[in-house]
């Protein structure tokens, strides 16, 4: 039997009526929340945290207050989030050749390495001739080249001039050999080779005669033998010249 069952039951009340219950306890509401109390500044942002969610996160926190608007966010350190991109893969000491080989020879660590001495020969020489077009420009090619270059179009190309200088000389010269003996010829080569621009004037009553004038500044170092042998070689050959230099 159950231990319910040896219970005694319970005495009935002397007057016959049973008891009513009492009402029940009328509902409590609920407590109010403890206030959460707000991380301290140095948790408020992680360095993968936007500024945005931690705007979010202080407003809640503060009771809709704007987080920027309270001085410990508005002084919290923000580390931009950075992208580790993935490292090049390791290249061995092997040559490339080896890739073009049937499969089987690919994992052969010797040959890979053997092939690498008639690669560091070959590859110098095929990348030249694959870029063999820039030797013939004179402002890609090698500073070297640059008289061997001039002799092509018999220019005297002076190697201790700057070599900007004798790029530009070289590269216009073949276009200048067209307009020999003009106003516009010599005043381009004056210019070139001296930085200065010079003023050439003529007088009709001089018909086979020009001046050629030139401001020399006082910190240049133009040489004026080279200006008298330009305005000489390159002035038609049937004309004189006066040759006017003002400081």
């Amino acid at each position: 039997p159950s231990a319910a069952a040896n219970q005694a039951p319970a005495p009935a009340p002397s007057n016959g009526v049973l008891p009513i219950a009492s009402a029940p306890e009328p509902l409590q509401a609920p407590a109010e929340p403890a206030p959460v109390a707000a991380p301290a500044a140095d948790e408020l942002i992680q360095p993968d945290v936007s500024r945005e969610a931690v705007a979010e996160l202080a407003a809640a926190l503060a009771g809709g207050t704007p987080a920027l608007e309270s001085a410990a966010v508005r002084t919290l350190p923000v580390t931009r989030p950075t992208s580790h991109w993935p490292l090049p893969p390791a290249y061995g000491a092997g040559s490339s050749y080896v890739d073009r080989l049937p499969v089987i020879y690919h994992d052969n660590d010797f040959l890979a390495r053997y092939l690498l001495i008639f690669e560091a020969i070959w590859e110098p020489l095929e990348q030249r001739q694959d870029f063999i077009d820039m030797y013939f420009d004179p402002y890609t090619t090698p500073a070297e080249f640059l008289p061997w270059l001039a002799s092509w179009i018999d220019l005297d190309l002076n190697t201790h001039w700057p070599e900007a200088r004798q790029r530009q000389l070289l590269a216009e010269a073949t276009e200048l050999y067209r307009w020999r003996g003009t106003r516009y010829e010599l005043t381009r080569i004056i210019e070139i080779c001296t930085g200065l621009t010079p003023e050439i004037l003529e007088d009709p009553a001089q018909p086979f005669i020009f001046r050629v004038r030139l401001q020399i500044p006082a910190h240049s170092s133009v040489d004026l033998a080279l200006v008298e042998d330009l305005v000489r070689t390159h002035k038609p050959a049937h004309a004189g010249y006066i040759l006017e230099l003002q400081p």
